[in-house]
This record gives C-alpha cells, sequence and structure tokens, in this order.
C-alpha cells in the first residue's frame, strides 16, 4: 500500500537545454581542433616563408630599395589572406559535411571565427631572431611573424612552432575542458590565443548562439587583440634588427 514514488530517486535528469544526453566527444574537440589547425597551419607556412626570404637576402633587398617593414608584413597577410580563405572553407566542408560535426549556429560566424585566429596565427610567427630567443620563453603559448622574426633558419622555425604545440593544445580546453584542470593550469589557460576562441566556437557550434552573446564576441575580441599585439611586437623586432 506504499506510494511507489517513495522509491523514485530524488534527482530526476530532464532532456538538456544544449546538447543530449549522449554526448559525442567528437562535437566537444572538433572545434577546438579546428582552431587549432588553422592557427598552426599559419604559423608554419608565414614563419617559413619569412624565414626563407631572410635567408636568402630578399628582405634586405626590399629594405633597400625603401619598402617598409609595414608594407613587407602587410604584403604577407595579404598573400596569406586569400590562402586562409581556402583552408577555412575546406575546414568547414570537412568537418561538418564529411565528418558531420554538428553545427547549430551560423556557420559563416565560425568560419569568421576560425579565419581570425588563422591571422592571429600569421601575426605570431614574425617574431624570430637568434639574438632575441629569450622571447621564446615569453611567447611558449603564442605564435607566424613573431617567430620569424628572431629565427635565423628553418629549423629554429619548426623548433620554436612545434614546441609550443602541445603546451597550448593542453591549456587552452582543446581536448580536456578548462573547467576540469587543476587550478594552475585553469590560471595559465587565460593567457592563450587559443582559449577564449575554443569556447566560443563551441558555443556557436553546440548552442547555436549568435554574435550578442558574450561568449561569443568575447572570442572574437581576444583573438582581434592577440593578433594586433603579435602584429605590433613583430613590427617593433623587425625595426630594431633593421
Amino acid at each position: 500500500g506504499f506510494d511507489p514514488s517513495i522509491v523514485n530517486p530524488p534527482v530526476i535528469i530532464e532532456n538538456p537545454i544544449y546538447g543530449s544526453l549522449t554526448p559525442k566527444f567528437l562535437n566537444f574537440a572538433a572545434p577546438g581542433m579546428m582552431i587549432s589547425i588553422i592557427y598552426f597551419l599559419a604559423i608554419g607556412l608565414t614563419a617559413l616563408i619569412f624565414v626563407v626570404e631572410k635567408k636568402e637576402g630578399l628582405l634586405e633587398r626590399s629594405w633597400i630599395a625603401g619598402v617598409t617593414i609595414i608594407e613587407i608584413m602587410f604584403s604577407h597577410i595579404i598573400v596569406k589572406f586569400f590562402i586562409q580563405i581556402i583552408q577555412v572553407v575546406l575546414l568547414i566542408v570537412f568537418a561538418h559535411f564529411i565528418f558531420e560535426v554538428e553545427f547549430k549556429g551560423s556557420l559563416l560566424l565560425s568560419m569568421a571565427l576560425i579565419f581570425l585566429q588563422g591571422i592571429c596565427g600569421m601575426t605570431y610567427g614574425y617574431i624570430q631572431r637568434r639574438e632575441n630567443l629569450y622571447f621564446i620563453f615569453l611567447f611558449v603559448f603564442f605564435k607566424g611573424l613573431l617567430i620569424s622574426s628572431f629565427c635565423e633558419n628553418e629549423m629554429q622555425v619548426m623548433e620554436v612552432a612545434m614546441g609550443s604545440v602541445f603546451p597550448m593544445l593542453l591549456s587552452s580546453g582543446i581536448l580536456w575542458p578548462v573547467e576540469g584542470m587543476p587550478s594552475v593550469m585553469r590560471f595559465l589557460s587565460h593567457f592563450t590565443p587559443l582559449t577564449y576562441p575554443v569556447e566560443a566556437i563551441r558555443c556557436i557550434a553546440a548552442r547555436g548562439w549568435s554574435f550578442v552573446y558574450y561568449k561569443v564576441w568575447l572570442g572574437f575580441l581576444i583573438t582581434s587583440s592577440w593578433s594586433l599585439a603579435f602584429f605590433i611586437i613583430a613590427a617593433i623586432l623587425l625595426a630594431l634588427k633593421k
């Protein structure tokens, strides 16, 4: 004669507001991997091309001809602008239509954020110079224009770029949620150029959020700020070397 509801669990799990009761790890990791892939591709391409120009004397020839540092840097960015568009389009096509990664929000907004992250990667690849190797420690979490301004050859570019890949992947919440990290790692994650953009693109993909939401526009703002900072530092270092 007892009411059967007495033995029911006190917590009732309803349908989730975002996602499903059986989430896929692919939908969690893919947005972050897309951001990181474009970021590291831009770093490697920009840094290697710029270092090769310095090694072969093309950069000094441009300076002698009267070309300014800002003009040289913008010329690289403009050329890679079109390469970046092709890479972003192919990445979205493969992720969404072939691997069936869930995108509930705007694909154009996601592409814009990924593209901005590629610009951020470009601007990091320009800073490498042998006498400025202490910047490797300072920017161990960051990267394109920045790297190339303090490296003299392709091997140094690969060492610096690849050496910062894994710390950034582990500390940016790409493979493991930031909320589940130890307090020290969670603190360090705020100082990488990937953490907030990764969270922003997850909000777009999994929750369908638009640009008006705080976490989305913050991701755009953080990416733009890192790009501007890397560009200014690279220009200063290249000017000092000149």
